[in-house]
């Protein structure tokens, strides 16, 4: 919340003080960048952007999904700021859910209620179901009939792209059944993330925070239990919970963010190529961070890092 409007002033190409230049009319016409989160997003952007007297070359455009009660909070106006559009208000579509509020041709997201000291969202992002791939056989028994009936060059790109291809003879080429899109988890600060587990199964990744853990040589005098409840307390998780919702998920991989700062991992990681993240880098504590979620998930667990990434692969 804190850096958005910074943000959308970079992204908009801000104009600080500047009230004269003539593109900021000419933004009206242009294409919105498009923001979704909860209620008081609308109010804290106008106030900061107008605050600062930011105009943009550009429009954007807040939806705010809202809670059961949600009301408007005192400072917030209707006006809209110069640059800004009319959002859409979401109501969840079950209780705790907002399923499905954004469907488009490659993507479908959806959002749902997780526990922190203040209302908080988790995120399910679904990649729409992708082209099937032939198989080298299917390539060359369509390629033999494409020529006996002297069908066009790009018949096999038409029929990999999912059309279906109808010969003279009334015979019907196929194509090979769509692939289970990708589909990512994106958890905020919570304590429990459990109402996003139907929306969630079977994620390629699930980005789950793990705040505190119970490390000997770091927290003597205290226990397992006595660190998971103060965790808890506080709206956080511990590694051992952020592996059990991956694990109720089905999902294959599990990447670990949002750490304590008393955790320092000060061993020289692998590098993956190009910056990217690898599975295993972890040294000192945060090797032990990712053991921790291991006893309670199977799958691949890593260990964020700043500005290192990971690469999902195009295989659902």
């Amino acid at each position: 919340m804190f850096g958005l409007a910074p943000l959308i002033a970079g992204m908009l190409n801000g104009l600080g003080g500047s009230t004269n230049d003539t593109r900021v009319e000419e933004s009206v016409s242009a294409t919105p960048i498009e923001i979704y989160g909860p209620r008081n997003l609308r109010g804290v952007l106008r106030a900061v952007l107008a605050g600062t007297y930011t105009h943009l070359l550009g429009r954007y455009v807040v939806h705010e999904l809202h809670f059961p009660g949600d009301t408007a909070p005192a400072y917030e106006t209707r006006e809209l700021h110069p640059n800004e559009n009319p959002g859409r208000d979401i109501q969840q579509t079950s209780p705790g859910l907002w399923d499905s509020f954004i469907i488009e041709n490659d993507v479908i997201v959806s959002a749902g209620e997780i526990i922190h000291s203040i209302p908080s969202l988790g995120f399910v992002v679904q990649e729409q179901p992708l082209p099937g791939k032939l198989t080298r056989d299917l390539v060359t028994l369509y390629n033999d009939k494409i020529k006996t009936h002297s069908l066009p060059r790009n018949t096999l790109s038409l029929i990999q792209n999912g059309e279906t291809i109808t010969l003279p003879t009334g015979e019907q080429l196929h194509p090979p059944p769509p692939r289970t899109g990708r589909k990512i988890v994106i958890l905020g600060d919570t304590s429990d993330p459990s109402k996003l587990i139907p929306l969630s199964q079977n994620a390629q990744v699930v980005i789950h925070e793990a705040t505190n853990a119970y490390i000997p040589d770091l927290d003597a005098g205290m226990s397992f239990v006595s660190v998971e409840e103060r965790t808890i307390s506080r709206g956080h998780s511990t590694p051992q919970m952020a592996g059990k919702f991956a694990a109720a998920c089905h999902a294959k991989m599990l990447l670990l963010n949002h750490f304590s700062a008393r955790y320092r991992d000060d061993g020289e990681p692998l590098n993956g190529k190009n910056g990217h993240l690898k599975e295993g880098h972890e040294t000192g504590v945060m090797a032990e961070i990712r053991d921790l979620a291991k006893t309670q998930f199977e799958g691949t667990v890593v260990c964020a890092r700043d500005l290192w990434t990971w690469e999902i692969s195009g295989k659902a």
